[in-house]
C-alpha cells in the first residue's frame, strides 16, 4: 500500500509540475498578446489624431487660401 501511495504522489507531483509549466507559458503568451494589443491600439490612436490634425490644418489652410484669394482678386482688377 505504501509503495502505491508513494508512486501516486510522484505521478501527481510530475503532473503538478507540468501544469505549472503550462500555466507559466500561457501567462507569457498572455503578457505578449496584451503588449501587442496595446501597441496596436496606440498606433490606431496615433493615426486617428494625425488624421484629425491634418483635417484641421487642411481646413485652416483652406480658409487662409480663400482669404488670400479674395485679397488678391481685387488688386488684379
Amino acid at each position: 500500500m505504501k509503495e502505491i501511495t508513494q508512486k501516486q504522489i510522484i505521478e501527481w507531483q510530475a503532473e503538478l509540475d507540468l501544469q505549472k509549466q503550462k500555466k507559466l507559458q500561457a501567462e507569457q503568451v498572455l503578457d505578449e498578446t496584451n503588449r501587442t494589443i496595446l501597441m496596436i491600439e496606440g498606433g490606431i490612436q496615433f493615426a486617428q489624431i494625425a488624421l484629425k490634425k491634418n483635417e484641421s490644418i487642411g481646413q485652416q489652410s483652406g480658409t487662409v487660401e480663400l482669404g488670400q484669394q479674395s485679397k488678391t482678386a481685387p488688386s488684379k482688377k
